[in-house]
């Protein structure tokens, strides 16, 4: 389909036709032309200049049809071709993912409007209202699933953001399910996903993170539409109904507190701006240009400062993406002074001619090392237990520190430890950190055993009884049915009504052919 096969990239296309291709023929075309205007400010006039795409009507020889249908059909082969294949390795790694493995899906919805909930006429004009950026999305495990949307008042979205928004779902991740491999799929926007300031991030946090490697892989253009576009129609649904309940939404900050009040099975972040300055001020000026980067569909690091690209993705090897199918090329995205600082001789189960991953150190990234003091309170250290990145600073401040944990009070971990009050193995004590930095102690409940929870509530764990048709009970009830105006005898199935008398008829009387504006026989009779 990509033209570069030697035996059918010139295979001619036959055409059943019975005219003469010298004849005339008129046919519609798609084009994109240049389009004048004149705009007027005040007393001056000028023209401006902008492209219009137009139906235009095209007149010429059959022949000449024929060559401009040939000459369309072949980038319309390799876009069918790209477009069924990234679909089809898109469904295949989902199906098949290893326990250590994960699969990110991500977009940016377009921005919300902020809304109150009463306004006057005028908050509807001019730049009243502000915006709040949406990056949605979808992670598929081994077992599970969790969609997940990050909100910022910051409306970024090049590639600094793009990881501003993505990092507190990779902790998550990395944390609570150990995953080391990550596969991302999104649209390819050289604004956004697909350019040199992203591939050179995505190594960067490959390292930084300790994962083995990761894939990023890009839809088609023009067919990205997924999971990740139906998260955000979901969040921006469940904003504007809390509008229409009374609330305000002045802000990212009341969109984030309403969305995780409001919807449960959608995981919510809230992105600080200095976040974002952070990473932009990571990012070099001098990352060298991937040449062919709009062919590109598939990347692959292992953190190394070496990106691994082909046109189309693969998952065939045992190691998902790691393999030469496709003509995998390289591409240096850090200067060679870098990429000799980072390499250090490592253990690696990926192909011995594959660059091994490097082994992270705090000098790479200029990370402040920490003095361990011989003071900390059990609350101190109970906290430092909620980050076990390692890789936040105050140099990067990236979104997985203490404080930003405690804004996510379901992320946080709880520590189980045995309870000395119980003699029982079935009873153990759960601590879990609160946002006031105190401890949440509770007692969950085995089927045999109550205990009292915190402020007396009892917790029963019972397992519901099943119920079957042998157990069910029915509740007794007086059933009446309707009773036919015409023959007295109950209607079981269907039913019409008189629009002049309002009384019910079984089907036999109406005849078996049931209408919306029926009329009985005596009413008929009657308006004869």
């Amino acid at each position: 389909m990509h033209g570069k096969c030697t035996k059918c990239k010139n295979i001619p296309v036959i055409y059943d036709v019975n005219v003469q291709l010298n004849q005339n023929a008129t046919w519609y075309q798609w084009e994109t032309i240049n389009h004048k205007y004149s705009k007027t400010e005040g007393s001056v006039t000028t023209e401006k200049m902008t492209k219009k795409t137009v139906k235009a009507e095209k007149n010429g020889t059959i022949n000449k049809l024929l060559q401009d249908f040939e000459n369309d059909l072949k980038p319309f082969k390799k876009h069918y071709f790209n477009n069924i294949h990234q679909q089809e390795k898109y469904q295949h790694i989902i199906n098949n993912l290893k326990k250590n493995e994960a699969v990110v899906i991500c977009d940016f919805s377009e921005n919300y409007e902020t809304k109150l909930s009463e306004e006057i006429q005028s908050m509807h004009f001019g730049a009243s209202k502000g915006q709040i950026t949406l990056h949605t999305g979808m992670v598929y495990l081994h077992e599970m699933s969790q969609s997940f949307c990050t909100i910022s008042h910051n409306n970024m979205h090049q590639p600094p953001a793009i990881w501003a928004h993505l990092l507190p779902v990779l902790k998550m991740i990395r944390d609570e399910f150990q995953v080391t491999i990550i596969h991302f799929f999104s649209d390819g926007p050289t604004s956004q996903y697909r350019q040199k300031n992203n591939f050179y991030l995505i190594d960067l946090f490959t390292q930084t993170m300790e994962l083995e490697y990761v894939t990023w892989s890009f839809f088609e253009s023009g067919h990205g539409k997924g999971v990740a576009d139906g998260i955000g129609g979901s969040v921006k649904r469940a904003l504007d109904r809390q509008v229409c309940f009374g609330k305000d939404i002045r802000d990212a900050s009341d969109a984030y507190h309403i969305l995780k009040a409001c919807m449960k099975t959608v995981k919510v972040w809230l992105i600080e701006d200095k976040v974002i300055n952070n990473i932009v001020s990571i990012i070099p000026n001098n990352i060298t240009t991937l040449v062919g980067t709009m062919q590109i569909h598939q990347v692959i690091t292992k953190g190394d400062g070496i990106l691994y690209y082909r046109d189309i993705s693969c998952f065939c090897s045992e190691l998902k993406g790691v393999c030469s199918c496709f003509g995998l090329k390289t591409h240096c995205v850090r200067s060679i002074t870098e990429i000799k600082d980072i390499l250090q001789p490592v253990t690696s189960n990926l192909p011995d001619n594959e660059v091994s991953s490097p082994k992270i150190t705090a000098r790479t990234l200029d990370l402040p090392v920490e003095d361990v003091s011989s003071d900390i309170t059990p609350a101190t250290r109970l906290l430092n237990e909620v980050d076990t990145m390692g890789i936040a600073s105050e140099n990067l401040n990236l979104p997985f520190d203490a404080d930003l944990d405690l804004i996510d009070v379901n992320l946080m971990p709880i520590h189980i430890l045995p309870d000395p009050k119980s003699n029982s193995p079935e009873i153990i004590k759960t601590v879990a950190v609160l946002p006031d930095n105190t401890y949440k102690p509770y007692y969950p409940v085995p089927n045999s055993t109550k205990h009292d929870i915190l402020s007396s509530k009892k917790e029963d764990k019972r397992v519901p009884k099943k119920i079957t048709k042998s157990n069910a009970t029915v509740p007794k009830k007086n059933i009446k049915f309707l009773t036919c105006s015409g023959c007295d005898c109950s209607i079981l199935s269907k039913k019409a009504k008189c629009m002049a008398c309002n009384h019910f008829f079984c089907d036999e009387c109406v005849g078996g052919v049931l209408t919306i504006d029926y009329l009985c026989d005596k009413c008929l009779g009657d308006s004869d």
